[in-house]
């Protein structure tokens, strides 16, 4: 009987251990096919951030992450946002920035993009956003892309300012 027992364990253990591979090799992949559309997309999402090193957001992408909830779910959800950005033990600010648009990407499903996917389904495929320091109107597309990846600048600077060991 503890033998039969023993055995079952070690199965379990070996599909335990599969599975956790399995899933560590698909979370690679949509990393990688994350950086893809990344390429793909930059043209949108570079309107409403500089790329500098770091990237920063410009005014009409702050509005575009107010109008869309986006501000709103960083805030109330900065907590669970930081502790899943803690599990991926990222090493330099570079590792932070993309590690931040990754999470945020993998937690679309959570409770908190539900305002987020709201804004995207109801809105027109294109939006018209006012510059709040010029004024300028600038028509954009968006996407749970977009959004993603502008929320994760707010987020990246929030890790790295809890860890300032980082640099």
């Amino acid at each position: 009987m503890i033998t039969e027992i023993r055995e079952d364990f070690k199965r379990l253990d070996r599909t335990v251990r599969s599975n956790n591979k399995m899933l560590s090799e698909m979370g690679k992949t949509v990393s990688d096919i994350s950086a893809w559309i990344m390429k793909k997309d930059n043209l949108m999402v570079d309107t409403l951030r500089l790329k500098h090193s770091p990237y920063v957001l410009v005014p009409i992408g702050y509005v575009l992450l107010d109008e869309s909830g986006a501000t709103e779910a960083l805030d109330s959800n900065m907590e669970y946002l930081i502790q899943e950005l803690e599990e991926e033990k990222p090493k330099t600010p570079y590792d932070v920035e993309r590690k931040a648009a990754e999470v945020l990407l993998h937690n679309s499903d959570h409770d908190m993009f539900v305002g987020i996917k709201h804004y995207l389904y109801y809105s027109p495929a294109k939006v018209t956003l006012t510059d709040p320091e010029t004024g300028e109107k600038a028509e954009i597309e968006p996407s749970m892309y977009m959004i993603t990846q502008l929320m994760s600048i707010p987020l990246r600077d929030e890790y790295l300012e809890r860890h300032p060991d980082i640099r």
